[in-house]
């Protein structure tokens, strides 16, 4: 029966010095596997390579404050006056945002834009500081940061978490000076009503 057609096989195979293989393998299989292999590997790169939402929000709010800057649309609502400001983006957008007042410091309160620097619009305070413009972001956020100071594109980024919110000063002043406006703000910040 069986047995001797698969003693037969072996004989002949050992008489002709080539080697026993009880099947073949199927390049089917290998190409499957293969192409398994590279989409999780692909799936799993494009995974790691996904910016965060922070890294998103950073870019987002820098790219809004150089298209401000070079089309000179830098303020969409002109006033040093928190309570005009403030206000103003009133149905605009979903952020009552934190308006204050920091000509004391150095910083006058110069008005406010309307910016969408990811997926919706944001309001934008913008300041004075010497012959630079700092242009605040804000969302909402849970928790306290420390600053972070980042150069990105020539640009000075500080941002910190507080108050619930995620703060972003973005100019083109240099990192001291943006680190003290962000003290100047935190200070006002915790006297406001």
């Amino acid at each position: 029966g069986a047995g001797q057609g698969l003693r037969r096989r072996i004989d002949g195979a050992l008489d002709e010095g080539r080697p026993v293989s009880p099947r073949r393998w199927d390049w089917r299989r290998y190409a499957i596997a293969a192409g398994i292999v590279a989409m999780v590997s692909s799936g799993t790169t494009y995974f790691l390579e996904q910016p965060s939402e922070e890294a998103l929000w950073t870019q987002g709010v820098v790219l809004s404050h150089e298209r401000a800057m070079l089309s000179g649309h830098e303020i969409d609502v002109v006033s040093s006056n928190r309570h005009t400001v403030k206000p103003w983006f009133s149905g605009k957008t979903t952020l009552a945002p934190l308006v204050a007042d920091l000509a004391d410091a150095g910083f006058p309160l110069i008005g406010g834009r309307l910016d969408v620097p990811v997926d919706r619009a944001m309001p934008a305070i913008i300041y004075q500081a010497g012959p630079h413009v700092i242009s605040l972001y804000m969302q909402v956020a849970s928790g306290e940061t420390a600053p972070s100071l980042k150069k990105i594109d020539g640009f000075s980024v500080l941002s910190w978490k507080q108050f619930g919110f995620a703060f972003t000063a973005v100019s083109d002043a240099d990192g001291v000076e943006v680190a003290k406006f962000q003290k100047a703000f935190t200070e006002k910040a915790m006297t406001m009503p």
